[in-house]
């Protein structure tokens, strides 16, 4: 697809057998070029220079010469996705994140085994998250799961990709939330809280941190003394302490874009 130069219009053309494709009906000017090659295995991505920036062309009255230009191999991801019964998550949307927050996410949908592939995916260090979209409010809910088991962006692990790679296995298991709190169904009954409602924003022990900060830091939402320690934040003693807020102001800034 080839985009104009403030990227609103996009005129595109499938390449032939040959590998030769033709976009027409081209207005002179200067045009950025996105190709989707993904399902081929290639990077979906714009063509770039050889300093890695999008490279443009420019059109003129006249028919462009003949260019040529080779694609980078992408790298795929695959796993499945289950909850804490082991039983699949249909439809659950997984979605790459590249560490470089200029590089473009991926999603894709899980299907009836909860079974996810990607391809295509630009080398690189990535984070990759299970989430699921409720769209009746009885609907069962999962809680959203970056790879392999953190509930918070910044402490999940980072997937280094090389070009060509193939990685499988990349298993989520997420959580069952009927009530849409965020939190586990099995860990507010383990813990005194109500699966049946939404009981995220109260705070059970008292200590400052609100039942939904306590399950998604991993410290016990029956015992203020367990925040003061390291608790989950890989602090020492007293430094936990000045961890925790900035951890949750991070959360709530980004929860709020």
């Amino acid at each position: 697809v080839a985009y104009n130069d403030s990227y609103t219009v996009g005129l595109g053309a499938r390449a032939d057998a040959s590998g030769h494709v033709r976009i027409g009906r081209l207005f002179p000017g200067s045009y950025a070029v996105f190709v989707y090659a993904a399902p081929e295995g290639f990077v979906d991505d714009f063509i770039r220079d050889e300093n890695d920036e999008v490279r443009i062309f420019e059109v003129g009255e006249e028919e462009t010469d003949l260019l040529d230009f080779s694609l980078p191999v992408g790298a795929k991801l695959a796993g499945e996705i289950v909850d804490e019964r082991g039983e699949p998550v249909y439809g659950a949307t997984v979605t790459i994140l590249p560490e470089d927050e200029s590089g473009r996410a991926v999603s894709v949908l899980t299907d009836h085994e909860g079974a996810f592939s990607i391809q295509g995916v630009v080398p690189g260090k990535v984070h990759l998250r299970a989430s699921y979209t409720v769209y009746c409010g009885n609907d069962l809910g999962h809680v959203t799961t970056w790879w392999p088991n953190a509930h918070l962006e910044e402490r999940a692990a980072l997937i280094s990709l090389k070009e060509g790679s193939d990685q499988r296995d990349l298993d989520i298991e997420l959580a069952r939330d009927f009530d849409h709190d965020r939190m586990g169904d099995a860990w507010e009954l383990e813990n005194g809280l109500d699966p049946g409602r939404d009981d995220g924003a109260e705070d059970l022990d008292g200590d400052g941190f609100s039942n939904l900060d306590e399950y998604l830091l991993g410290t016990d939402p029956n015992s203020a003394a367990t925040d003061s320690g390291c608790g989950g934040c890989g602090g020492e003693g007293g430094e936990a302490m000045l961890l925790f807020p900035l951890t949750l102001l991070g959360i709530r800034r980004r929860q709020s874009r």
